[in-house]
């Protein structure tokens, strides 16, 4: 994501020197783990966070976290005028450590106090917001964690995604994803028309963007030998500005999955998760800074 600009990259500086949160992963550590336990004991506000559980996939680098502190969820609202609608709207409260979607399924109050319920706490990444933590240099070699911002062009990727089956249908957000999900087109031809047409994109105006005719784009779209290359996929993934759950669904329709082992792959999972936003530009200066060939397909 950029460093300035709009209002989803507006940050607040914390100091936490002197200040440590304790991480304590738990469970097994095989390739496919489909979810991860923390027990996090927040010195902020003195107390132990419930053990929570998410999808792997919804977290898999450090400054990617569900786990945020009132005083900051605060300043958060002070500077962030996109943060403090959806918090002031009280379709999200603080509760136990995270912000969370505002409903019995996922909340519930304990001696007056707000905390995850026992689904909640298997599944912060389907019912809490996430943000994004940034680590900046103090001295050579020391790195404090230094700001901390909404994602909120996460929560706006999807919400485009979803906006028909919660504006039209009154679902809410899990449950728009859920249906999104299980009506996705099983084919990898009708999964980008379909992902096109909501970006409202021609074939002619996608084909000029990859660089290539209609016929060959069309060849590519049938051909498993020619669209599973993973940088094809991901340059589609960026122009259609996929939210990380989506691209992996896309990916998943093309019959490929990025290998944790591969390096070339985990810098593609981390432009799909961290840059979706940002377009192919900043994803080949990404791919530059850390020694890799720009995309290309």
């Amino acid at each position: 994501m950029n460093s300035s600009g709009d209002a989803a990259e507006q940050v607040v500086r914390l100091s936490l020197e002197g200040t440590e949160v304790a991480l304590k992963l738990t469970g097994s550590a095989a390739k496919n783990i489909a979810a991860a336990l923390y027990t996090i004991y927040k010195n902020a506000e003195k107390k132990l966070i419930q053990p929570f559980a998410f999808d792997i996939e919804a977290w898999r680098e450090e400054q990617h976290t569900f786990v945020v502190d009132r005083d900051t969820v605060t300043a958060l609202m002070r500077q962030n005028d996109d943060f403090r609608a959806v918090m002031q709207s009280r379709s999200y409260i603080y509760a136990d450590g995270h912000v969370v979607r505002n409903d019995p399924r996922f909340v519930k109050s304990v001696r007056d106090q707000f905390v995850l319920t026992d689904w909640a706490n298997a599944h912060v990444d389907e019912c809490c917001l996430r943000f994004v933590r940034v680590y900046v240099q103090q001295d050579v070699g020391k790195y404090i964690f230094g700001r901390m911002y909404y994602d909120a062009d996460y929560v706006k990727q999807t919400q485009f995604y979803l906006h028909d089956l919660i504006n039209q249908e009154h679902l809410d957000e899990l449950e728009a994803k859920h249906r999104y999900c299980q009506d996705f087109p099983i084919s990898f031809r009708d999964a980008v028309d379909q992902l096109r047409k909501r970006k409202g994109l021609s074939l002619n105006s996608l084909s000029e963007q990859l660089n290539m005719d209609k016929a060959t784009l069309l060849r590519r779209l049938d051909d498993p030998k020619k669209y599973r290359n993973e940088d094809f996929l991901t340059v589609l993934a960026l122009l259609f500005g996929l939210p990380d759950w989506l691209s992996r669904l896309l990916f998943k329709r093309a019959g490929l999955q990025l290998d944790d082992d591969n390096r070339r792959h985990q810098a593609l999972a981390y432009i799909l998760r961290v840059q979706s936003a940002d377009g192919i530009e900043a994803a080949n200066d990404f791919l530059k800074r850390n020694n890799q060939d720009p995309l290309s397909f």
